[in-house]
């Protein structure tokens, strides 16, 4: 059982300001990140729970803060839970590899033209292209092939050997369960007294009108917001505490309606410059357990 005492919440608060001084931290740039909310977010903590659930592990911000004893961390991304279980697995693999790459415009094209079989170098080569690709995005073609442009990074540096290690011995510890899943198959996995965070691709309006129901079927649609609130809202019944980010538009609110919606702010990224960034607003439903 996890505790969160006034003096933990305290410290986790603090901790979620020191993003660059802390070893166990994210290795991935990843979309969506709750990096920059981690402040935020901390205050609607549970006070104890048993298991951390975490069905949409991106890079994993919360968790890696948390850094619980017993976690359940699943994505069904493969590529990117690939590099996460050779984080896991092979730390001093993945970073013998990565040290044999430049993060120059010409290795990066050639790497992601690579076809890897053996699975260390397949976790080196998602954190590579990660760091080098535009925005750290993630995105492949008709035929499943990673097509992001270079991004041109600043820096030289693909990842600090000190989070990757501080990262693999917490994954590797006995209670902490890495799988590539659909998010339903990891939330019904929770029973009373554990902890489920769930930060979903959001739902959101366009500017013609149409919202993600009108999308593709392999893209986080409209029946999969519904999918994933009636997992959430089976696991508040059998006594977890549930926590969602999601958008704050009207048709999510009305799914949770039961729920306590708590707005976040964070600036936004789109902008050039930074005067013209401005606030953007995000929502956290919570949900104490119902038994």
């Amino acid at each position: 059982m996890t505790i969160i005492s006034v003096s933990e919440r305290e410290r986790l608060e603090l901790l979620a300001t020191r993003r660059q001084s802390r070893s166990l931290r994210p290795f991935l740039r990843w979309a969506g990140s709750k990096q920059a909310l981690l402040k935020q977010i901390v205050p609607h903590l549970p006070s104890s729970y048993g298991t951390y659930f975490e069905p949409f592990l991106g890079g994993g911000a919360l968790a890696l803060l948390l850094a619980p004893e017993s976690a359940v961390l699943s994505d069904s991304g493969t590529s990117l839970m690939e590099a996460w279980f050779g984080v896991q697995r092979d730390c001093e693999g993945v970073l013998a590899q990565l040290q044999k790459w430049d993060l120059s415009k010409e290795e990066y094209y050639s790497i992601r033209a690579m076809d890897v079989i053996d699975p260390t170098i397949r976790a080196a080569r998602f954190i590579y292209l990660n760091r080098g690709a535009f925005n750290g995005l993630w995105r492949v073609n008709s035929s499943g092939s990673f097509n992001v442009p270079w991004g041109a990074p600043k820096s030289k540096l693909i990842v600090d050997p000190g989070v990757l290690r501080a990262v693999s011995g917490w994954l590797s510890s006995p209670h902490v369960e890495l799988f590539t899943a659909d998010f339903e198959a990891s939330i019904d996995k929770s029973a009373c007294g554990d902890f489920v965070f769930a930060d979903p691709p959001y739902h959101a309006m366009r500017a013609d009108g149409r919202d993600f129901k009108h999308y593709s079927e392999d893209l986080f649609g409209w029946s999969d917001q519904i999918r994933l609130v009636s997992a959430l809202i089976r696991a508040r019944e059998r006594g977890a505490y549930v926590l969602m980010t999601n958008s704050a538009a009207p048709e999510i609110a009305d799914l949770v309606a039961d729920f306590v919606p708590v707005d976040l702010l964070r600036h936004s990224t789109l902008a050039a410059s930074g005067s013209a960034r401005r606030l953007v607003k995000e929502r956290l439903y919570v949900g104490r357990p119902l038994s």
